[in-house]
């Protein structure tokens, strides 16, 4: 839509490349995690292809992205953007779409009451 709309865009995709059912399934075949991941991105990459999908600009995996996002939640604690659900098994962190100005704007959403 943006693109639609003359906005430049740089689509970055996120690529889960690792899980727990890619690392059973390797274990299982004897084939190595990271090559298996690599094969199963390029089965994905090739199917929206060939479903005339609009590829992004950056593909990025998700092992390659662990420091950065570290980087980046820490960086945004102060100023409340993140903030953590008290999970003590799998603590997820999220971004606070209340306090980051004009987020909900720009997703074309309004306020609940």
């Amino acid at each position: 839509m943006w693109r639609d709309l003359g906005a430049e865009v740089n689509y970055t995709q996120n690529v889960t490349d690792v899980d727990d059912p890619l690392l059973e399934r390797a274990a299982q075949t004897g084939q190595e995690w990271e090559e298996l991941a690599e094969d199963q991105i390029e089965l994905f990459r090739s199917d929206m292809q060939d479903l005339r999908v609009i590829p992004p600009e950056h593909y990025i995996g998700a092992v390659e992205s662990i420091a950065m996002v570290v980087e980046l939640i820490e960086s945004m604690l102060p100023s409340g953007l993140v903030y953590q659900i008290d999970d003590a098994e799998h603590p997820d962190w999220y971004f606070n779409t209340v306090a980051a100005p004009g987020s909900v704007r720009s997703a074309g959403l309004t306020r609940p009451p």
